[in-house]
């Protein structure tokens, strides 16, 4: 172990430097050279996670001597760097990793995958999320001292997971519905910690109120009106959302051809309005995916989304699906 790799590991040095690059502008991230070559740290192997529930976060004290309040922070770009090494060190308890977790041993400046993950975790998730009566959320919320929290080995155990908890008892700070597409993206992207890795985490960018004031907010998706606001924790109030949530999420989550083919045919029959390209759009969908192109499919998925989801979300939400 170097001489860097030496003081982080005693403590001295706790992540001194900004967990990433600073971009120079506000657009999406886009692709950079490559990043610092290192071994990467291996956290005991990488063994299933509990997928436990979502607990209020014991990290509160230690952000308040930090000079930070849990329910109300800063994106990491605005830390002081004492205050950045103190929430360091929460981020080192809360997934029981050492600095060199996510900092290059000899290079602690340098850009690395685990600090693209670990800023936008940070930046995107934990600012955007309470629980949903209202108690604060933090790394260790989900976490709890382990850096893998989810049991990969099953993908429909995951996936329940997901909706029963990292929906179910989430909900988001500015009020407006919490569903998959807060963490994911819309159209979703289930492999977004590997895009992560690939490209430079953004800056989270000031936004101009009506009183001239600076306030910083979260990139969160969009989101029209809801009826009903609340399809219930496990979407058992609006069909359709239940069917994407347990069946379209598995399917697209694992690249079952067969399986997204067939609730894809589903789907198209629970168009509304006879003159909507809907039931075309997903067919189109299905077929894709059961010749195997898994890309294509999900493509009808984004394309439909993008022309009747706020139409659904306003009138259609508890309509029955075929």
């Amino acid at each position: 172990m170097g001489k860097w790799g030496e003081l982080a590991r005693t403590g001295f040095v706790a992540t001194c430097v900004a967990i990433g690059a600073a971009t120079a502008a506000c657009a999406p991230a886009v692709a950079q050279g490559p990043i610092v070559a290192r071994a990467e740290y291996a956290p005991k192997a990488h063994a299933p996670g509990p997928m436990d529930h979502v607990r209020p976060t014991k990290m509160g004290p230690a952000l308040a001597a930090a000079g930070l309040d849990v329910r109300s922070l800063p994106p990491i770009e605005q830390l002081s760097p004492a205050q950045k090494q103190k929430v360091m060190r929460t981020f080192t308890e809360s997934l029981g990793v050492p600095c060199v977790g996510c900092h290059a041993e000899e290079q602690f400046p340098a850009d690395t995958r685990r600090k693209r993950i670990a800023k936008r975790m940070y930046n995107e998730m934990v600012r955007a999320l309470v629980l949903r009566d209202g108690a604060p959320v933090y790394c260790d919320s989900c976490h709890d001292g382990t850096m893998y929290m989810l049991d990969r080995r099953d993908t429909a155990k995951v996936t329940r997971h997901m909706s029963e908890a990292l929906v179910g008892q989430l909900a988001r700070v500015d009020g407006r519905a919490h569903d998959c597409s807060t963490c994911h993206g819309e159209p979703p992207d289930y492999h977004m910690l590997t895009t992560w890795k690939q490209t430079t985490a953004p800056d989270i960018v000031p936004i101009d109120t009506p009183a001239s004031a600076m306030v910083l907010s979260p990139p969160l998706p969009p989101s029209g009106p809801r009826i009903p606001a609340d399809c219930g924790p496990h979407s058992e109030d609006c069909p359709l959302q239940r069917i994407m949530r347990s069946e379209v999420s598995i399917a697209t989550a694992s690249d079952d051809g067969p399986a997204l083919a067939a609730v894809l045919e589903r789907v198209a029959r629970a168009s509304p309005d006879a003159v909507w390209t809907w039931e075309t759009i997903s067919r189109a969908g299905a077929t894709a995916a059961q010749r195997g192109d898994l890309g294509e499919a999900k493509k009808s998925c984004g394309a439909c989304h993008a022309l009747y989801r706020p139409t659904w979300r306003a009138s259609h939400r508890t309509r029955a699906v075929p």
